[in-house]
């Protein structure tokens, strides 16, 4: 597999400027990026309907470059470890903060990533596949996560398998001033989900061609994950919850790409209603559509203009359903938009941008790091 000829495997930091690449005099950050003291900061505005207008804070180090390494099958890249940490702040009263590390080991072939955070989120429960035709209810969640995540490559192929563990608290509040009905005699919420905790392990299969972890231009990304939570490792309800996703992305010819993504992901009826299957597509309101099952699909072109400069054009449609049979019967939402990309770290083929997007409700702003499907 042939790597993006705008990544060097072996680039020096200590070639000209920090701020500067010597190959075309470019805005450029890889050098500082591969400091001891570099960091990528990341100062987005925050649009999303749920949460309102904000803005966050990010700040990423990166402790080694993204390498390639050579596999029976082609090369592969390996992605860098990675430490960042975020802070964000609405209109609404919303506010959150996280941290995040990514590790490999023994030529990517061991990856471990754990997160974690806490936030106080002033959002709208506009019931199971949107059960009250538009009307929102008013609600604070405050929830601390941790997450972890451990894969090993199973032999000289792509696939990755390993253990997930993920543990949540929260605590919620309705807005009982308003003309609300009390949690459980109408809202599809039971009082006990107010207050929870929950804690599941699980076990994910991935599969990883990309040639490039930002910003690729051929492979595929794929994973599938069933996590069970149970009261016998502390959780207050007893689920499964299945998710799988996969991108592909196709090389066009010439500077244009094409990437599309199908998505799905199912909970059993025992799980709380802020960790229902719900759409995710640029322009719908996060948490906007949200039931037991989903289904989504999108796609995205890329044009690259030039060497730095890249344009997006993107769209797609999600269902949601209490089962993946009712899925059919379901109401489709569409989403699509465009953005732009400019390659801000040429030897880690790093592009930021920003996407502006309008859903059934909804237009939205992002500030996108590489393609708009980077999980991890």
């Amino acid at each position: 597999m042939e790597l993006p000829a705008t990544r060097p495997a072996e680039p020096s930091s200590e070639e000209g400027s920090l701020f500067k690449d010597p190959e075309d005099g470019a805005f450029d950050i890889s050098n500082f990026l591969s400091t001891r003291t570099g960091f990528l900061p990341i100062v987005m505005p925050i649009t999303e309907p749920a949460v309102g207008y904000g803005g966050g804070v990010g700040l990423t180090f990166f402790h080694s470059r993204p390498q390639a390494v050579h596999t029976p099958d082609g090369e592969r890249v390996i992605p860098p470890n990675v430490t960042a940490v975020f802070g964000m702040a609405t209109e609404n009263g919303s506010w959150a903060g996280a941290a995040a590390h990514l590790h490999t080991w023994n030529d990517g072939r061991i990856r471990y990533l754990i997160g974690g955070g806490y936030g106080s989120l002033n959002l709208e429960w506009f019931g199971r596949d949107d059960a009250f035709g538009g009307r929102a209810f008013s609600y604070n969640i405050e929830a601390s996560f941790l997450v972890q995540k451990l894969t090993f490559k199973l032999g000289d192929s792509d696939f990755f398998f390993g253990p997930t563990q993920k543990l949540l608290v929260t605590h919620s509040e309705f807005d009982f001033n308003s003309d609300l009905p009390p949690a459980g005699s109408g809202l599809g919420i039971l009082s006990d989900e107010l207050d929870s905790t929950i804690s599941g392990l699980g076990l994910t299969l991935g599969y990883d061609t990309r040639n490039s972890m930002f910003s690729p231009t051929r492979g595929t990304k794929a994973y599938a994950s069933y996590t069970v939570n149970d009261e016998a490792i502390g959780s207050d309800f007893d689920y499964g919850r299945f998710d799988a996703e996969l991108c592909q992305y196709v090389p066009l010819g010439g500077p244009f790409t094409l990437g599309l993504r199908a998505q799905t992901a199912y909970v059993g009826d025992n799980a709380p209603f802020f960790d229902l299957a719900s759409i995710h597509l640029r322009g719908i309101q996060a948490g906007r559509y949200v039931d037991n099952a989903n289904l989504t699909f999108e796609a995205e072109l890329r044009w690259d203009v030039s060497p730095r400069w890249t344009v997006v054009g993107f769209g797609g449609v999600g269902w949601v359903a209490d089962e993946y049979s009712a899925i059919d019967y379901s109401n489709d939402r569409w989403a699509g938009g465009t953005g732009f990309r400019y390659l801000i770290a040429r030897q880690y083929d790093l592009r930021m941008g920003c996407d502006v997007a309008r859903g059934p409700e909804d237009w939205a702003f992002y500030v996108t790091v590489g393609t708009g499907w980077l999980r991890d």
